[in-house]
């Protein structure tokens, strides 16, 4: 059997970053530029699922890390910015200028998410399980004429 097909057959991603590329054939999963890479994917992936509202849970101990890291700190970090006085981008000369905002944004996608699992826990947001969708049943269709007919 080919290298290829054992790859498609295991379900091994063949892109750096993927879960599963630094453990791939014969590797040890020690290799420090592929786990780096597969973190960084990891965190891009919890970005996406943060700022797209799809980081809910049900689990009451991440419940409670995300109002511990998000609920309580975002109201601190949006004050902070409102008196916060900005020099001009053209005079700032540290990055550090811009940390606050990052903070907030951070802040403001944990707390939405913290929003909408609480939501969903008290059944004001249906979840997935709790929409019932109209599934269509395959009818057969008869044939536009008889097999036998000439």
């Amino acid at each position: 059997m080919s290298q290829n097909k054992d790859a498609r057959i295991s379900g091994e991603s063949q892109l750096p970053g993927q879960p599963g590329y630094r453990t791939r054939g014969d590797r040890s999963g020690l290799d420090v530029l592929d786990t780096q890479a597969e973190a960084a994917h990891m965190e891009g992936v919890f970005y996406r699922s943060l700022f797209t509202l799809k980081a809910r849970t049900r689990n009451p101990f991440y419940l409670i890390l995300m109002f511990i890291f998000g609920v309580i700190p975002f109201p601190f970090i949006a004050y902070l910015i409102a008196t916060m006085k900005f020099q001009p981008i053209a005079d700032s000369t540290s990055i550090f200028d811009f940390w606050p905002i990052f903070f907030l944004l951070i802040t403001a996608g944990i707390t939405v998410n913290f929003a909408l699992s609480m939501l969903t826990i008290l059944n004001v947001i249906p979840t997935q399980k709790n929409t019932k969708t109209v599934v269509k049943q395959h009818i057969k269709k008869q044939p536009k004429r008889r097999k036998d007919f000439k």
